[in-house]
């Protein structure tokens, strides 16, 4: 045969069945498309990162329990109801923004959420800390708080 030529040959398998040894499987469950940004900022470290695995072995009973020893996070009563949170280092009250599943939230507080619905929490407890994304004209950290998608 020479360079460049094509050439059609035909082979014979011979077909042998073997019984293969039983396999086993084990998956772990992928992060939702949500939580993928949570766990890329949760690797650079930039803030307070809480996950399910945390929240569960805490159990709070509230979200002020949650956020009781997080730096920079101060909360008080703001009536008789409902708790009040504001957020830096620095004295005065610095309302943080609040965000559930990536979207910002003026109408709820972060009590009115049970924590056995909460996937993930993220604090941000300065503006140049909190993803831009994340930033308002308020110059405040954030609170970014992830919904589990099924719970008890």
């Amino acid at each position: 045969m020479r360079p460049g030529e094509v050439s059609l040959k035909h082979y014979r398998l011979d077909i042998t069945l073997a019984q293969l040894e039983p396999l086993r499987v084990e998956a772990r469950a992928a992060a939702s498309m949500k939580l993928r940004e949570f766990l890329r900022r949760q690797m650079r470290a930039a803030g307070f990162f809480m996950g399910r695995d945390d929240i569960d072995r805490l159990r709070p009973l509230s979200l002020s329990d949650m956020l009781a020893d997080v730096s920079g996070v101060r909360s008080g009563n703001a009536d008789a109801r409902r708790r009040d949170y504001s957020i830096g280092r620095g004295p005065g009250n610095c309302p943080p923004n609040l965000f559930i599943d990536g979207s910002p939230v003026v109408s709820f507080g972060p009590d009115d959420f049970f924590p056995q619905h909460i996937e993930a929490i993220e604090v941000y407890e300065s503006f140049s800390r909190t993803p831009i994304r994340y930033r308002s004209d308020n110059r405040c950290g954030a609170i970014i708080i992830w919904t589990r998608e099924t719970f008890q």
